[in-house]
């Protein structure tokens, strides 16, 4: 989804383009357990990564929800650090549906508002669902919310050491 109503994509990892940041979205929910995590990955041009950052949620009513306080923590972040161009890319299908589509889901209305209102704070934006494959990094920091019971929010500059093979592979380094 984008001001323009960007198709879906479905292929690899891709670099933004000149001028932009990508912000890839990763989402953990757990129907059992007592939280959710959650992830995002900035990544320039080049596929070099700027920032990563991950948190845990208490448990949401539903995967919907919890994907959604997911992109909108996301959203903030992006915000706060002043970026002004961002490209948005996340896997959850709830995501995409909700913000297409926000008045069939009244309970989440103030959520999907509160996403949509701040993307207008951006120069541009666009948000993308897109396959697993396209968004690896930013899914296993938030499963390790989940997995691992990394439960300690932060941000960080640059990329997790834990997966610079997996990045570096993306950056077709």
């Amino acid at each position: 989804m984008s001001r323009d109503n960007a198709p879906v994509l479905q292929n690899l990892w891709v670099k933004p383009p000149p001028g932009f940041i990508k912000c890839n979205v990763g989402m953990a929910w757990n129907s059992a357990g007592p939280l959710n995590g959650a992830s995002w990955v900035t990544r320039d041009n080049s596929g070099r990564p700027i920032h990563h950052s991950r948190c845990a949620f208490s448990q949401s009513s539903c995967k919907r929800e919890s994907d959604l306080k997911a992109l909108l923590w996301a959203v903030e972040a992006m915000d706060s650090l002043k970026q002004k161009k961002v490209i948005f890319e996340a896997s959850s299908v709830e995501v995409r549906q909700t913000l297409l589509e926000p008045n069939g889901f009244c309970r989440l209305l103030p959520l999907s508002q509160r996403i949509l209102t701040l993307l207008h704070h951006f120069e541009e934006w666009s948000i993308f669902h897109v396959s697993g494959p396209k968004n690896r990094v930013a899914t296993a920091i938030a499963e390790s919310v989940v997995s691992g019971a990394r439960t300690q929010s932060y941000v960080a500059s640059g990329g997790p050491r834990w997966l610079d093979q997996m990045i570096q592979q993306e950056r077709g380094v």
